[in-house]
This record gives structure tokens, sequence and C-alpha cells, in this order.
């Protein structure tokens, strides 16, 4: 397995969480940069090859071999520490949240259901069950007609996903084991030790290897418990203990705005770390007709103005049911790549549909101005804010516009609408502006 924290958050989400019929913005994240990471795991022993990663750790730390029963890193989010997370101090029932790694952002779905996959995984496991020391993390999701709830849950329960409701014990169907150790000591610096049964003493004198500091011994690696554990597991991650593939699962009013925020943190401590998988792409909204009282709806998103929902610009969102098509495309935004003019596939279709009115309406021309964030020289930037502007060009006439109806121009990096101090500024400014014009 592999772990890259080096990946920013905004591209983590929008490139690496998001999957087909959702659109983000105002991405935050509040934790220790090496929280976060995106993760390889090409064996697929948890059901998810790879995706995004939150730890109340050190990330790379889930990487194995497993080689210590208590794998521990402190975040420096020592500001937050002392009053916890209000939303998992509520799932930790009267105890704080420590070492809490958060993401949030807005979202818009496309469609009326929307799904997630993840795993969530725990050095707890499975010395602390059953007890104060409860890891605990959340999806809490807030939006209309859904006040902030928390959709991380058991299939067909209402309880959430921790160590005490998924263990070996309880819903052991969902839990997969990879603790091959027998605490002798006590780890924490609170007043809570693991039980260890008479067996447990047994085995341990017969089949364990200890690992001792000084004259203390520190736990013992039980080599026969090692024969009942998947050795693939055991050598790929460091956590202890994982849940198999979970999946969430709620409905949402397409084209409205929501919030979630994703949350894990330590209880009652800072020690042994846990950590969530989500997996890559698998962040969607899909179309489904059995909900109750489901009201069908029609696809806006070749026309819908997500930028105005999320904020990022000054323009009022008007729905689209309140205008005619061809005020909708009074200004329309393409935005591209790093250094490209090449056009994303997700405008094509709303350039089909600008084409498409075109024919319709010979009395209206555009004018397509091309833009660039302020990196690089200005030839070279005025360069390549007219190859964007042509390239749209080119693409309208490919559709059956007259060229004689298009004008262009390249504006450099002149006249921004986003921060270029910032990747998500510049990525903003990397666009070309098609504004409609009657003749």
């Amino acid at each position: 397995m592999t772990i890259d924290t080096s990946i920013s958050v905004e591209t983590l989400v929008d490139k690496i969480l998001v999957g087909n019929g959702i659109r983000v913005g105002n991405i935050k994240c509040h934790t220790a940069s090496r929280a976060i990471g995106y993760f390889k795991c090409p064996n697929n022993k948890i059901g998810i090859k790879s995706g995004l990663l939150l730890a109340t750790g050190f990330a790379t730390n889930a990487i194995g071999p497993n080689t210590s029963p208590g794998m521990t890193s402190v975040l420096a989010n020592y500001t937050r520490k002392w009053k916890g997370d209000k939303d998992l101090n509520r799932l930790a029932k009267g105890l704080k949240a420590y070492d809490i790694t958060t993401i949030e952002f807005d979202f818009v779905p496309l469609n009326n259901k929307v799904t997630f996959e993840y795993s969530f995984g725990s050095e707890e496991y499975k010395e602390y069950v059953g007890s104060r020391f409860n890891d605990v993390f959340g999806f809490f999701v807030s939006g209309p007609d859904i006040k902030k709830k928390n959709v991380a849950l058991l299939p067909n329960d209402k309880k959430f996903v921790a160590i005490n409701n998924i263990n070996q014990k309880l819903n052991k169907h969902l839990f997969v084991d990879n603790d091959p150790f027998i605490n002798k000591t006590l780890f924490k610096s609170v007043n809570y030790k693991p039980k260890i049964s008479f067996w447990q003493k047994v085995t341990s004198a017969l089949f364990s290897k200890r690992t001792t500091q000084g004259d203390s011994v520190l736990y013992y690696t039980n080599k026969f418990k090692t024969t009942f554990l998947d050795e693939t597991v055991f050598k790929t991650f460091q956590y202890d203990g994982f849940t198999k593939k979970m999946k969430v699962e709620f409905y949402a009013t397409p084209y409205q705005k929501y919030h979630i925020k994703i949350s894990i943190g330590d209880v009652g401590d800072m020690a042994f770390d846990s950590g969530v998988f989500i997996e890559e792409k698998s962040f969607i909204s899909t179309k489904d007709t059995t909900q109750l009282k489901f009201i069908d709806y029609v696809d806006k998103s070749p026309y819908f103005k997500f930028d105005s929902i999320f904020g990022n610009n000054k323009e009022k969102f008007i729905p689209i049911e309140e205008k005619e098509n061809y005020e909708v495309f009074e200004k329309t935004i393409v935005y591209f790549g790093i250094d490209s003019y090449e056009i994303p596939d997700s405008c094509k279709s709303k350039l089909n549909d600008l084409a498409g009115l075109l024919r319709k309406h010979p009395e209206f021309n555009l004018t397509l101005t091309g833009f660039t964030d302020n990196t690089g020289n200005d030839k070279k930037n005025k360069t390549l804010s007219e190859k964007r502007a042509t390239s749209i060009m080119y693409y309208l006439t490919a559709q059956g516009v007259d060229r004689s109806r298009l004008e262009y121009a390249g504006k450099s990096s002149d006249d921004p609408i986003g921060d270029n101090k910032t990747n998500e500024g510049r990525a903003l400014n990397r666009r070309v502006e098609i504004d409609l014009t009657e003749e």
C-alpha cells in the first residue's frame, strides 16, 4: 500500500473522491496535512483499491506490516483538542474527541440518490472493544429537507459505525481481524487496562514472541494466533482491525446545495490511531425511481450555474425553468486545465446545446473571450488565452455554427474573477467567457 499526503485537499475531494452526478465547491480542511492522503491498495483486501484516507494521526502510519498493537501519532491541532468537536463529542457520549481530522464541502447532486463507500480501521481493536475509548467518525450531511445527521450507519440499523458497534463479538460478519497481539501492560495514560484471560496467558507463554523495553514486557506477538489472520492484510495494514466495505445511501433534492462534514477523532485521549478509507470516485448520485413519493426531474446540468450556487461569482442564481433558453446563455463560462486549451468533456454537452440554440436563432451572435491565471509570462498567457477562445470557436463551427457569427479575443491574465494566490482562485481564472449578443 502507498499513501501520498502531498496532494491538496481540493484535488483529493474534486478529482479523487467525487464521481458521476456530483459537483462540489467551498472545500475546507481542518487538520495537520499529514493526516489526510491518497491511498492505493492494489490487493483490494478491504474491498477498496484506492481513495481518500482521513486519520487521527499520520496517514502513512496505516501502512503495514502490522508491527505494533498501539501505533500512535499526535496531530498538531492543539487549538482544537481541548474543546473537541461537537458532532464527534456527541457520538463519544460525554467524552471529548482529540486528534481531529475534518474535511467539509458543499455539493450539488444531479440526481436524487447519493451514495459512497468506505471502511473504518483502528489500532483500538480489539483490546479496547467495550471500553470508553471508542474512536469515532461521522459523515454529517445537512441541506434542504435534511437536518444535520450522521449517515455513517450500520446496515438496517440506526447505530453509528464505531469500534463498539462492529468488532469480533458484535456484528462480526462486518469485521476483519488483523490483531496478532496479546497486551501485557498499560498503553494508555488513563485507568483502563485490557483484560487478559487465563487462556491468553497460557498461549502467550507457549506460542508468543516477547517485545520488551528494559525489564518490562510490552506485548506478545502470538504466532499461533497469526495462523487465523489473513497474511496479505497483515502485511498491508498496520491497523489491528477493520470494518468490511460499508455503503452510505441517502436521498436528496437534485440541483440543490448540500453540505457534508467528514470527521474522525480519538476519544478520551490522543493514543492509538484510527482511519477512515473512502473509495475513489464512489461519491456519486444516481436516479432512483423507487424512492417513496418519487417525483421525476429533468437534466439541468448543461445550463445549471454551479459557480453561482457555490458563491464563486456575483451572478444571482435563477432556476432554469423561469428563463427562456436564449436568456440562460447570456453568459456561459468554460473552465480549462493548467496550461491547456483542450475543452473538458464535461462542458461539451453545454456547448452542443448552445450550438443548437444558435442554429435556431440566426439573430444571435457570440463573443468568446479567453483568460489565464497569472502564472507564466505575458506573451505565453496572451497566446494561451487566444487558443482557449479559438478552441471554443472551432468546436462550435464543427457543430454547424457559421464562423462569421463568432468573435474571439484573448485577454491573458487580465480581469481575474478568482484569487491568483490560491489553487481554487487560479482554476476560476483559466476560462473562456461566452457572451450572447443580439445582431
